[in-house]
């Protein structure tokens, strides 16, 4: 069940987020991006859709997830992909969705795996800990 949080701060997440990523769609990508590691435009997406579930509209969250999977999927940029499936993984788990959750923990695995990415590898570890013990 999604039960809604409408508090202040979170309107205003959502509101910030939107202005950001409207700023981002106007922005040509920079070599900041591929120096921090992660491009603004796509942790903006996934940040939003956690916000979007709390707001009530678990739909939202999906499609704004899947969107977010798709932008960092098409990026390439690995960085991105892990903190997206990481929160896709979320999504997934307030919505209730085990075996979305563990496409998403395995692709994490996988990336984690190949790139080296050791935080990364713990949150993973930590989703496979939670869907072995549910």
């Amino acid at each position: 069940m999604c039960k809604r949080w409408d508090t202040p701060e979170l309107v205003a997440a959502r509101t910030h987020f939107e202005q950001g990523l409207a700023l981002d769609e106007s922005q040509p990508r920079s070599t900041l991006d591929f120096f921090y590691g992660q491009e603004a435009g796509v942790v903006s997406l996934a940040y939003l859709s956690c916000i979007l579930w709390f707001l009530g509209s678990p739909d939202q969250a999906l499609r704004q997830s899947q969107e977010a999977l798709a932008t960092a999927r098409a990026l390439v940029q690995p960085h991105s992909l892990a903190l997206v499936l990481d929160f896709a993984v979320w999504v997934h788990w307030l919505r209730g969705d085990e075996a979305a959750m563990q496409e998403r923990v395995a692709e994490l695995v996988t990336l984690t795996d190949q790139e080296g990415f050791a935080y990364w590898a713990v949150q993973a570890t930590l989703w496979r800990g939670w869907i072995l013990t549910t």
